[in-house]
């Protein structure tokens, strides 16, 4: 499972880059913890992911970094999950959180590498 604050951006790029690459894609579900978060954590002034962090007072050092951002999501995946049923060892059904998002289930296209052929104009 890939879980992103506005997936929909993430995977859109991530696609793209796969195609392109004709390279595997992951075989999970992507849930966007965007839409989530709206849902579980009601009336706040925005919910980008900085917003979230300090609300929800999760540590966080900087923001807009791989390393850094993919370890608050996963902290605020935990802290939704443990809003909803109470412990974040317990999670609830994807298809659960599929429907917190308010989307139809997100997953990557199959793409399987394909051999190339030789053009000889590239060899010019």
């Amino acid at each position: 499972m890939l879980v992103a604050h506005n997936a929909i951006f993430d995977y859109g790029f991530l696609n793209c880059e796969y195609s392109h690459h004709e390279v595997r894609t992951p075989r999970g579900l992507v849930l966007d913890s965007y839409p989530m978060a709206k849902k579980i954590f009601p009336g706040l002034a925005n919910y980008k992911l900085g917003t979230l962090v300090q609300h929800l007072k999760i540590e966080a050092k900087e923001f807009h970094r791989a390393e850094g951002d993919a370890t608050y999501c996963a902290r605020l995946l935990l802290k939704m999950i443990e809003r909803i049923t109470g412990s974040a060892m317990n999670w609830p059904p994807l298809d659960n959180l599929v429907a917190l998002t308010g989307r139809a289930e997100l997953r990557f296209p199959i793409i399987e590498p394909q051999p190339k052929q030789l053009n000889l104009l590239d060899l010019l």
